[in-house]
Formats: C-alpha cells, structure tokens, sequence
C-alpha cells in the first residue's frame, strides 16, 4: 500500500486488490481517524462520509488537476498487475490546483 502522497495532512493511499480489482479505480484518503475512498476517474467519494472528513476541499482541488488524476489512475494500474513494480517514485507530486 504505498502512500502516493501527503498533502496538508491528507495522505492518499492506494492499495492493490489481490487476484482482480473489484473495485473502480480509486484511493483512499486519510485524515486522522476519518477516511474517504474518492474514484480516480470521476472525484466522487465512493466510500465514506465526505461531509464529517475535515480536508474535502484539498482532494476535491487536487482531483480538478488533469495530471493528477493521471499519475492516480496510471498508480493504480500498475499495482493491479500481476506482478507490479516493487520500486515506484514517490511521492507523486501531486499539485494543488
């Protein structure tokens, strides 16, 4: 599970789905204790409660920026493979938009 990113205290995390993802492309985003799983390819919160997590405005600026949701989805696919990379450049560099 690497941690793509922190920004402001918001770390993105996206995890690997063993045998097939089942998933729609997508991370998690943590705060503290709270937690979101925002969709790579749309920005809409698929799991969670985006009302009670404190930084909503942070992922949803992030996620406007094109190159962002990029770097996420190209992530993700590269942890789904069969056998993905073990070494990965990180951070990202995710931008505030």
């Amino acid at each position: 599970m690497p941690n793509v990113e922190n920004i402001c205290g918001v770390f993105f995390l996206i995890f690997r789905e063993v045998g097939a993802p089942h998933h729609e492309p997508h991370f998690t985003a943590k705060y503290g204790d709270f937690s979101v799983n925002i969709s790579i390819k749309t920005g809409r919160v698929i799991a969670g409660d985006e009302k009670r997590f404190p930084k909503m405005r942070i992922i949803r600026k992030v996620m406007a920026n094109k190159e962002n949701r990029k770097k996420l989805l190209e992530m993700w696919n590269e942890l789904q493979k069969p056998n993905p990379a073990t070494k990965f450049d990180l951070p990202l560099g995710l931008q505030l938009k």
